[in-house]
């Protein structure tokens, strides 16, 4: 490890040596600093939960989509809603007359 990693060097006027200048550190500035990556890494937390939650949701909708249970379970419920839509349209007559007026309470 070479000792200019640590810090900038710079040249003594009065020597003609070069040394080593570190910053000033006060404890405030060092606290001001932590307080920012403290920030900095709770908001990272959440974008990461977000992310993660997305990702959950993706994943469970995906193998939902393509269940075979699902499949079926849409398939049953379309077939179902046009035998009932063919029922009441035979029923009220709406192939013979064109409209729905003509229906009268079904029991």
């Amino acid at each position: 490890m070479d000792v200019a990693d640590h810090g900038a060097t710079s040249m003594d006027a009065d020597t003609g040596k070069q040394g080593i200048c570190f910053p000033e550190y006060s404890h405030q500035s060092v606290m001001d600093s932590v307080d920012k990556m403290s920030r900095e890494l709770e908001e990272l937390r959440v974008k990461l939960m977000k992310d993660s939650l997305r990702c959950h949701i993706l994943a469970a909708d995906l193998a939902a989509q393509y269940s075979p249970y699902m499949v079926n379970a849409i398939r049953n419920v379309t077939q179902d809603c046009k035998k009932c839509s063919n029922t009441i349209r035979y029923i009220c007559g709406l192939d013979q007359h064109g409209d729905i007026s003509s229906c009268e309470e079904v029991k």
